[in-house]
């Protein structure tokens, strides 16, 4: 095939595929090994270099199509793979009118490349669904069920990937999946506070669980199918899966389940969260049979072993504990894990542990010898969820590189990887004027765009995750951004560099904000702390203990700094010595925003209570609280002080006067609007929703807002053309289109 490539005499390169790109992936990755490397090699020998090799296959492309277009074969197939192979940027180019077989594009740049008129053939592209959170196998292995912070599950054939089903319906990210045992039902739980009940064979949902004051963590189903429990930061709830009813409610007082599980027989119930003790119940009455502790910080995870003897705890200690009911102290301690343990899974056969962890690994534990184990370097994102498949042989896992992946537990090798794609924006700031405008993603970028071109100006790269948070200081001199890497990052927009990396926070970072004197920036986060930092050296200033499980906002206001989270309450702490001078009670759900006038009396916060809430600082009382019936994830004073702009779960910008009435919304964005910024000129808003989109609205006519410019980096397929392109399911043009492609010119 090397001399066809180097001559242009196509014969055995059309016959015959060089990769099988919906193969499995370690089959895959063996005919890149073995085939397509060595032809690459012995290729560049003969062209010197990269440039020169693409090239002559972009040439060798042109030719087939002009001389042998409606020939049917794998040649421009192959052509391709070797192309992604030399990881060239195939944006722009002309593949119109080929037949693209066994093309593996998962991970190839295709801005604006032509496929028109194309014919395709098991042919892999990236799909819509974002970072896996949740994964498990059905009773019986076939069946694999995940979900996503999209807050989508989806169905899937174990065997080859293909989907069978999607669930749609939740409202925020999903935190657990569970079959019942006898494979027809799955019940998923979600940040939206709601757990929901699936038929397993098509999909459609049976109903939706509520009762729940915070996310949703964990959920169970008993043996016999008859019960489902719930986990949440508010306690335990029991489920008759039949009336969908709650039977049973274990408060927060008893303690908060991070993770829940039945026993093989449905005889116990054991529950673990921020207490750091292990509890077990006796299903029929309730009775608490025993509490275990051993781990120093918050259980994540549990599971019973296949026989009921052993029960199974991972924390953010990074160590596993094996526990039996008549013991106090744990039979084993495995110890491996870097990082948190997120997630354990037993199969049915009993003798293999699997975990999961922060660190990016996977290790798969003997139980019989729980000395020996094997580390399984998964992705280079978190780790949230394993799975052993029944029989023990595989295992799934799902990670935040929005991908899910098959593995075989004894060779450790890949079997098979899907990869979605999203991109929501969850941060966004306005400089001092209008013109500029500061943006935080799921992508780990900072990106900094001029409002009124809608050009970017800055594409800011360094975080290790996605970013929560940024703020830019009054005088436009810097930028901040926090991430789920644990970081706060200074940024100089003039030179667009990384000025500073401060570190400190152990847990995610969701919140930062400048003093009025661009002196000093405050971050807060999930460890319930509040750090200040200098702005001109990074160096930390002081440290506040929020008295909060997590903080989820922040603001100064004056010389005080004004911050909540999941506590419901909003804390107010002198930004001089770090004490606590009042609390601003009234909310009944996580805080989710918090702003503060220019003149400094007065405090808007929004809540997951679906209110805002506006609040006069020297008093301490709430004025006004409106109603806006969706969760509140954004609200912000405009700078005439007059009005305060909202956005909600629903997807709607909504305006409001400061004494409580509506008297303007506009759908922004489909799915939550998750960031809001206003401009000075208090005529530019900008909203960032979960569609990956930034929307600038100009407000300057009164009644009808113009039609908003819409800024997005590109998506992985963004402007490539698939018109009358055929071989494409109806579930694989969709996600292309949602993903960027055109579909009809």
């Amino acid at each position: 095939m090397r001399r066809e490539i180097e001559t242009g005499e196509i014969n055995l390169l059309n016959t015959y595929s060089l990769v099988k790109a919906t193969s499995r992936n370690n089959v895959r990755e063996s005919q890149v090994r073995l085939i397509l490397q060595p032809i690459v090699e012995r290729l560049l020998a003969r062209f010197a270099d990269n440039r020169r090799l693409s090239s002559h296959l972009i040439g060798l492309l042109d030719r087939w199509r002009l001389e042998n277009g409606d020939t049917p074969g794998y040649a421009a197939g192959n052509i391709l793979n070797l192309l992604a192979h030399l990881r060239i940027d195939l944006s722009g180019f002309n593949f119109s009118g080929l037949r693209i077989w066994q093309a593996y594009l998962q991970s190839v740049l295709l801005y604006g490349t032509d496929f028109s008129q194309s014919d395709f053939r098991h042919t892999s592209f990236r799909d819509t669904f974002g970072n896996v959170f949740a994964a498990c196998y059905s009773p019986g292995g076939e069946f694999i069920a995940f979900g996503d912070d999209n807050g989508e599950v989806r169905i899937i054939r174990a065997s080859d990937g293909s989907l069978c089903a999607r669930c749609s319906g939740h409202s925020d990210a999903i935190s657990a999946v569970t079959f019942s045992n006898d494979g027809a039902l799955i019940a998923s739980a979600s940040y939206d506070q709601t757990v929901r009940l699936w038929r397993a064979n098509d999909g459609q949902c049976l109903g939706v669980l509520r009762g729940h004051r915070g996310w949703v963590s964990s959920v169970a189903f008993s043996p016999d199918c008859e019960t489902l429990a719930s986990g949440s930061g508010d306690g335990v709830r029991i489920w008759n899966c039949r009336t969908m009813e709650s039977r049973y409610v274990l408060p927060e007082d008893k303690g908060s389940a991070s993770a829940v599980a039945f026993s093989p027989d449905g005889n116990l119930l054991a529950f673990g969260g921020g207490a750091r003790s292990l509890v077990v119940l006796t299903v029929d009455t309730f009775e608490c049979l025993a509490v275990l502790r051993a781990h120093t910080k918050r259980i994540r995870t549990l599971a019973f072993s296949p026989d009921g003897k052993i029960i199974a705890t991972g924390a953010d200690d990074g160590v596993v504990y094996l526990w039996q009911l008549d013991s106090d102290e744990p039979v084993a301690t495995l110890v491996g894990h870097s990082g948190l343990v997120r997630s354990l899974s037993f199969g049915c056969v009993g003798e293999l542990l699997a975990s999961a962890s922060n660190d990016h690994t996977v290790r798969l534990w003997n139980l019989h010898k729980p000395e020996w184990h094997k580390a399984i370097h998964v992705s280079t994102e978190r780790l949230w969820s394993v799975s052993l498949s029944p029989s023990e042989k595989t295992f799934v896992t799902g990670s935040e590189d929005s991908s899910l992946r098959i593995w075989d537990t004894e060779t450790s090798e890949c079997l098979m990887i899907l990869r979605g794609y999203c991109n929501r924006v969850w941060a966004l700031a306005f400089g001092s004027t209008s013109a500029m405008l500061v943006a935080g993603s799921e992508d780990r970028s900072v990106r900094v765009w001029n409002s009124f071109t809608g050009e970017m100006a800055l594409d800011l790269r360094g975080h290790a995750s996605r970013i929560w948070a940024v703020a830019y200081s009054f005088d436009e001199r810097w930028i901040a951004s926090a991430s789920d890497d644990r970081t706060v990052r200074i940024w100089n927009p003039r030179v667009g560099v990384c000025e500073h990396v401060l570190w400190g926070h152990e847990d995610w970072i969701r919140a930062v904000a400048f003093r009025a004197d661009s002196l000093v920036l405050a971050s807060a986060g999930e460890d319930g702390k509040i750090f200040l930092w200098n702005v001109r050296d990074g160096r930390r200033i002081a440290m506040i203990e929020g008295g909060m499980k997590g903080l989820f906002a922040i603001t100064f206001c004056g010389e005080i700094i004004v911050a909540g989270g999941s506590g419901y309450d909003i804390g107010l702490w002198s930004s001089h010595d770090g004490q606590l001078i009042g609390i601003l009670s009234g909310h009944n759900g996580n805080i989710s925003s918090v702003s503060s006038s220019r003149d400094g009396e007065r405090i808007v916060s929004g809540s997951e209570d679906g209110t805002i809430k506006l609040w006069r600082l020297q008093s301490r009382e709430c004025e006004v609280t409106i109603d806006v019936g969706s969760k509140v994830w954004a609200a912000n004073f405009c700078h005439d002080e007059r009005r305060i702009v909202s956005g909600s779960e629903d997807g709607v910008v909504r305006f409001w006067n400061v004494e409580g009435g509506e008297y303007r919304s506009f759908s922004a964005h489909q799915g939550p609007v998750w960031s809001l910024a206003v401009g000075a000129d208090n005529e530019t808003v900008a909203s960032g929703g979960g569609d990956g989109t930034i929307r600038v609205w100009n407000l300057s006519k009164p009644e009808t807002p113009a039609a908003p410019m819409i800024l997005r980096p590109p998506r992985p397929y963004e402007g490539m053309n698939i018109t009358g392109a055929t071989g494409l399911s109806t579930a694989q043009r969709e996600a292309l289109r949602t993903l960027g492609a055109i579909v009809d010119v």
